[in-house]
């Protein structure tokens, strides 16, 4: 039975030339599991917000939007911090509830057994302050259900989450949609969880939104096409694709030899940039320490990426490199003339009202990486109605335009689709190879591992585990790439899509 249909759906934000969203028709029906994909800026969080009145984005707007038999519609954003409202995790489940108007008889069972349906029970008088970007998330899903909506939209969820946490967000999506009748709408750049478990695909492209009727239908279009599709399609193995980590697994044992199991990795050193000596930092007196007895190093003409789950003391590490923060105890030698940071909350680098008058602040010569960036047609827009995977490269762009010898970026690919990450890892290689010192810290196991020379994995306050991508990932066995957890029992070191193409083919099929 139809829930949903969208006729037509047009919309123009204000002082805008282009439409956001053009002439949009499609249909969902009552139970689906829709998975929304496509390119930055291409349309997905404007159609998001249109379907949830109370969030609708103001602009001109033509075309239907019909929903049938009065559904309720609930969102979650990307920015987990964004739809917490209060202080504990209790009265967040409980405030959605009490704005409603409900007797307190109903709150509190509603509210016990959503905690215990999402594993809240544990957090329940916790502060929200204390809780990790994947545990504020899996409270903000489940501060919305509940309310028992009918219609329940999720704008790149796992955008800001660690492998981990996104794995378990989806999983609980995945719990909900499998044991109740809701219909999911969710719009995501990881598909591998997802492209086999949905039953409508959606991709958005320069506002257009068009259907994959199935997963032989995907084409080259679809920016995020899942990783099990890209193998399969360099391997020529056209419509034998499954993205399920097993069955890539199945299909590399079955077909491929592995006489030769690992990639020898080059040597590479540099003069030091950066040393971090056994530093200690809280961020008040009697608070516990964030980072205790933590070194760290970093050389010019290399990129190091800092890793780790929500909350482990990342973005603190790149405070002090910063000197946004001092530590207590400790010391912090840096050997370059200029460090620049992208924090972030990349919308606090922008003072303008356009991004051109932004970008003029430095330098008026600000065309190659506005152009190297993609960037050239958003120039006279204001940056805060930008899409996340947009104000992101405009953030870097302002950072690079600064030339500093040290570049520490914090989720530089967050909100960014597959396209976007391509372009920031070509400029990223461009400073290394110019000398500088790159630092990112970083939730993407899959962009870490095909960029990185050294990575660093933070836990427990401190650098517990250092070395380069394919040590670091082949070693771990839950924070690691797709591609290592698909390939490991065939080959030792594969991390990234090109580890595997490269051992496939060197090895040749039985």
């Amino acid at each position: 039975m139809e829930i949903l249909n969208i006729k037509n759906l047009t919309f123009k934000y204000p002082q805008t030339a282009a439409d956001a969203i053009e002439n949009v028709s499609l249909s969902v029906n009552e139970g689906d599991f829709v998975l929304l994909c496509g390119s930055s800026g291409s349309g997905k969080t404007t159609l998001l917000r249109l379907l949830k009145e109370e969030l609708a984005p103001f602009g001109e707007r033509s075309g239907e939007i019909m929903f049938f038999n009065n559904p309720t519609v609930a969102l979650v954003g990307q920015n987990a911090e964004n739809q917490i409202v209060s202080d504990t995790v209790w009265h967040n489940l409980a405030f959605y509830l009490e704005s409603m108007g409900e007797d307190s008889n109903t709150i509190r069972s509603r509210v016990a057994e959503i905690a215990e349906f999402f594993d809240l029970s544990r957090l329940f008088h916790k502060e929200t302050a204390n809780l990790s970007g994947g545990e504020k998330q899996l409270l903000n899903l489940a501060s919305v259900m509940v309310t028992n909506p009918d219609i329940l939209l999720l704008d790149e969820p796992t955008s800001q989450l660690d492998p981990i946490a996104a794995r378990n967000f989806i999983e609980a999506v995945k719990r909900l949609y499998e044991e109740t009748n809701l219909t999911i709408i969710i719009s995501e750049h990881r598909t591998e969880e997802l492209w086999n478990f949905a039953n409508k695909v959606f991709v958005a492209e320069n506002g257009r939104i068009t259907e994959h009727k199935n997963s032989n239908d995907i084409s080259d279009d679809c920016i995020d096409i899942p990783f099990g599709v890209k193998l399969f399609k360099v391997l020529n193995e056209n419509g034998k694709y499954s993205p399920s980590i097993k069955g890539i697994r199945e299909f590399l044992k079955e077909n491929y030899k592995n006489d030769i199991t690992s990639i020898e990795e080059p040597q590479s050193a540099g003069e030091c940039a950066l040393e971090v000596k056994n530093i200690y930092f809280r961020y008040e007196k009697n608070s516990p320490d964030i980072l205790k007895g933590l070194n760290f190093t970093c050389n010019f003409g290399s990129i190091t990426t800092i890793l780790g789950g929500n909350g482990s003391g990342k973005s603190t590490l790149l405070s002090l490199i910063s000197k946004i923060n001092k530590p207590y105890s400790g010391k912090i030698h840096i050997y370059g003339k200029k460090v620049a940071v992208l924090p972030q909350n990349v919308k606090t680098v922008f003072t303008r009202d356009t991004l051109k008058e932004d970008l003029s602040l430095i330098t008026n010569n600000f065309q190659r990486v506005a152009e190297e960036l993609g960037i050239n047609h958003l120039l006279d827009k204001n940056p805060y109605d930008l899409s996340g995977g947009e104000v992101q490269r405009a953030a870097l762009a302002k950072i690079l335009l600064t030339e500093p010898d040290i570049i520490c970026l914090d989720e530089p690919t967050k909100g960014i689709d597959a396209k976007g990450k391509g372009t920031i890892q070509k400029i990223l290689k461009e400073l290394k190879n110019r000398g500088k010192a790159v630092i990112i810290v970083s939730h993407d196991a899959d962009f870490t591992a095909e960029i990185s020379d050294k990575c660093a994995f933070l836990f427990d306050d401190q650098i517990v585990s250092e070395g380069t991508p394919r040590q670091i990932f082949s070693s771990n066995k839950f924070y690691t790439t797709y591609a290592s957890l698909a390939s490991r029992q065939q080959f030792k070191n594969a991390v990234t899509l090109d580890d595997i193409i490269n051992l496939c083919q060197r090895n040749g099929r039985y």
